[in-house]
């Protein structure tokens, strides 16, 4: 009975010996990558100093329209250059009206003759009656 509890108090000695040394590896190493940050953040600090303490006006205005470029749904060339063409729905717009007037004025051309060659032709019955 007491050789089994040495072996169980060796054991629950040992695991405490493990996970101290695992805690203390987790402490060193969070201790490191806080380091590593540190000097991470003084270097961009220096060189942000030696750039110049903020940008100016004109670099603030030209991220903003640099933002705004890569944001915008359409290319930038369709906004800045003036279009050969209309937008398509313009276009298909203009073409459905015209083919549109097109067939009305034929219509009524067609109709327009034929009401007059029906008159034309009851005035000279009646006539030669």
């Amino acid at each position: 009975m007491s050789l089994s509890r040495a072996r169980a108090r060796e054991r629950e000695q040992r695991e405490g010996e493990r996970e101290r040394e695992r805690e203390s590896e987790r402490r060193e190493s969070e201790k490191r990558e806080s380091e590593r940050s540190e000097r991470a953040r003084e270097r961009r600090e220096k060189r942000e100093r030696e750039s110049g303490e903020r940008a100016s006006e004109s670099d603030e205005r030209a991220l903003f329209e640099r933002d705004i470029y890569y944001l915008s749904p359409m290319p930038r060339s369709i906004y800045s250059l003036p279009s050969p063409l209309p937008p398509p729905s313009l276009l298909s717009l203009s073409l459905s009206l015209s083919l549109s007037l097109s067939l009305s004025l034929s219509l009524s051309l067609s109709l327009s003759l034929s009401l007059s060659l029906y008159i034309y032709i009851n005035i000279f019955t009646v006539i030669d009656v």
